[in-house]
């Protein structure tokens, strides 16, 4: 956040004035801890997660560290500690930085995200920040003019530990966002064709040159009872409508 990040370099300017002064000024000083502490509030009201508040506040006091070691150097005063610690709260940040861009690239989820007809994608992108989500329309190929609900859908991704609390923020903005979901995707247990020995009899039953790969007519015994119904005579006829949807599985 650019607020707190300014909040907490001026909490460290006021703290090295007080300090780095001849006569140490207790005013400035408490000004600047109490900087501090908006800061940090900012950061909880803000609901970021514990992470992306972790790393934000170390780059931010890792900066603000090396600024009042800056001016107590210039002022003659002992500066090597603060340069130490402006050191390692930045290597911390960039170690939780890189671990978290780590984390989401293979801990990921993706949702659904429909906004309504006259809203844009740029309306939510603050919430979309706050959970360091990505997002991308689901059918780009549409348009409004085509299809105002595909048109309006998006692809959201997002890291799994922080999935229901964008949701949840999503859905709350009732202004722009229509409907939230989890992409959820489900995997078709594809069947396993197995050739099998077509015999003549199987073969005037069934006409089928290719009768030895359907493999659904064994699962359901299905060459036995053509078998069984082979010298049988029906008593009476009747009309078989087969409805098929092309789809297998």
């Amino acid at each position: 956040m650019l607020l707190t990040g300014l909040i907490t370099i001026a909490a460290f300017i006021l703290i090295g004035r007080g300090a780095s002064s001849a006569e140490r000024k207790p005013l400035p000083m408490a000004a600047g801890f109490i900087l501090l502490a908006i800061s940090l509030s900012l950061h909880v009201v803000h609901h970021e997660s514990l992470m992306r508040s972790v790393t934000t506040v170390s780059a931010e006091f890792g900066v603000g560290f090396w600024v009042l070691a800056g001016m107590l150097s210039k002022a003659h005063r002992p500066a090597k500690p603060f340069f130490a610690l402006g050191a390692m709260t930045l290597a911390l940040a960039v170690v939780l930085i890189a671990s978290g861009k780590i984390r989401s690239a293979i801990d990921v989820e993706t949702i659904l995200v429909e906004l309504g007809p006259d809203d844009r994608i740029e309306e939510v992108e603050h919430i979309l920040a706050r959970h360091d989500a990505a997002a991308e329309r689901a059918y780009p190929t549409v348009t409004l003019s085509e299809d105002a609900d595909l048109a309006q859908v998006y692809l959201v991704t997002v890291p799994v530990d922080r999935t229901d609390r964008l949701i949840e923020d999503l859905t709350s903005d009732r202004e722009n966002v229509d409907h939230t979901e989890v992409n959820r995707l489900f995997d078709m247990i594809h069947p396993v064709s197995q050739p099998g020995v077509v015999t003549e009899a199987e073969s005037v039953l069934e006409n089928d040159p290719l009768v030895g790969r359907q493999w659904a007519l064994s699962a359901i015994n299905g060459h036995e009872a053509h078998a069984l119904l082979k010298d049988a005579a029906p008593a009476r006829k009747a009309v078989v409508a087969i409805l098929d949807t092309g789809v297998d599985g």
